[in-house]
Order: structure tokens, then C-alpha cells, then sequence
């Protein structure tokens, strides 16, 4: 290539393109992203991201979670998050 040429990078799962597309950021928790990405996809009500540069959203509604439990918004950003809905608790 000539001296100063440039190549063109894809970013990693887990992180987007700047607005200037000069660098690759870590999703922030909440929202996840694939390969190639130019934003971030926040994690739907009853998922959770936690922590930055995530590929997929966690169900609340799970096993190794709580099981029956739902969020109240999009893009929950920890566990915490999930709670159960209105009208029922959790018994330990």
C-alpha cells in the first residue's frame, strides 16, 4: 500500500463503531452487539447485560436465575434487575 493508506478493522462482538468510525467501544451493560456493528441493541424486558462488552442478553426467567421473574424496562443492566412480577414473591 501507499505510505499513509489505511485499512478498514471490523469490530469484535461486543463492541460498535465510534461516531468518527476510528475506533471500536464495549457495549455498555444492558446492551449487547454481533460482529460489525455501529450500535448497540439494548436487551429486551426479562433479559439483563451485565458489565460492558457483552454479545448476548441473559434470561431473568431461568433456572440458575429466578425463575417466573420478569424487568421492568428494557436494557436492565444487572440481575438485580429481575424481580418478580406484581402479586407474587420469593420464597427461600
Amino acid at each position: 500500500p501507499d505510505p499513509g493508506s489505511s485499512t478498514c478493522f471490523t469490530c469484535t462482538p461486543g463492541k460498535f463503531t465510534n461516531d468518527d468510525q476510528t475506533e471500536c467501544l464495549f457495549c455498555p451493560a444492558g446492551k449487547i452487539s454481533g460482529v460489525a456493528a455501529s450500535s448497540c441493541s439494548v436487551c429486551e424486558e426479562g433479559k439483563y447485560a451485565e458489565g460492558e462488552g457483552n454479545t448476548e442478553c441473559q434470561f431473568c426467567d431461568d433456572d440458575e436465575m429466578l425463575v417466573g421473574s420478569i424487568t421492568l424496562h428494557n436494557g436492565t443492566t444487572s440481575a438485580s434487575g429481575c424481580i418478580c412480577p406484581a402479586g407474587e414473591y420469593v420464597h427461600f
